[in-house]
């Protein structure tokens, strides 16, 4: 299990901020600490939405919290925590048939099973009470991370603000990308497996931009992903901003 970490004091473009226990962002909540699951009981955690595949949600389970509702929407079908499950000959064979963290970005919005469960989660989490809510997938900081970006775009969060929010989660994973670099270099003397194993780990802006301009390729603008594809009025907006906003 890694952090919980509640997005409460982003400010939006009005100056409004996100409440506290409203919006959090997690890594996997299979095996959360006591200190952690008292704290998600105690703020009385009403949704966990789950971005993980199938495989990694029925691998690891989450908690069953007393009173708080579970939803699965996968958003990659491949990912690299299948890989640390395997021996070393194994690792080094499954990550080359796995695209590269850039590719996976760009993938959650172009390919179709992705989309209409990023489609389905936010409906979920703007359309429905049910706060506080935790977006998390593996390790919080890829899927949970664009799902955090859109759900600030809702906001009216401005990017460089949400690209500041996501970088936050950098350091927790610089050692581990670091280890899993050099793990690779050893096993093939490769350095662009190398570079892709780290990046599996790794918190970098290239990442956010990619995922970005692809919705705006894609849809024409962030903005518009949300109203057109997404299907979100413009009274939906405002609603979910009343709940969330001080």
């Amino acid at each position: 299990m890694g952090y919980i970490r509640d997005l409460e004091g982003i400010k939006n473009k009005d100056n409004k901020v996100l409440r506290k226990h409203f919006l959090l962002r997690s890594a996997s909540l299979d095996k959360p600490t006591s200190k952690q699951l008292n704290y998600l009981k105690d703020i009385k955690l009403k949704r966990i939405i789950d971005l993980r595949n199938k495989d990694e949600a029925n691998h690891d389970p989450d908690v069953v919290i007393e009173g708080c509702k579970y939803f699965n929407y996968s958003l990659i079908d491949s990912d690299l925590n299948g890989v640390t499950h395997q021996n070393k000959k194994k690792q080094l064979m499954m990550l080359k048939t796995l695209p590269t963290m850039k590719e996976s970005y760009i993938g959650m919005f172009t390919e179709d099973f992705a989309l209409e469960n990023i489609k389905q989660a936010l409906r979920e989490i703007v359309l429905n009470d049910g706060f506080p809510t935790v977006v998390h997938c593996a390790t919080g900081k890829d899927r949970a991370g664009m799902m955090t970006m859109l759900l600030l775009s809702v906001l009216d969060v401005d990017y460089e603000t949400i690209v500041k929010d996501y970088m936050k989660q950098r350091p927790l994973y610089l050692n581990t990308a670091r280890k899993y670099a050099i793990l690779a270099f050893i096993g093939s003397r490769d350095l662009a497996l190398a570079k892709k194993a780290y990046d599996y780990f790794a918190i970098k802006r290239e990442f956010i931009d990619a995922a970005v301009d692809t919705i705006n390729s894609k849809f024409g603008s962030v903005n518009k992903f949300i109203h057109d594809f997404v299907g979100l009025s413009d009274d939906d907006i405002n609603i979910f901003k009343e709940k969330a906003l001080l």
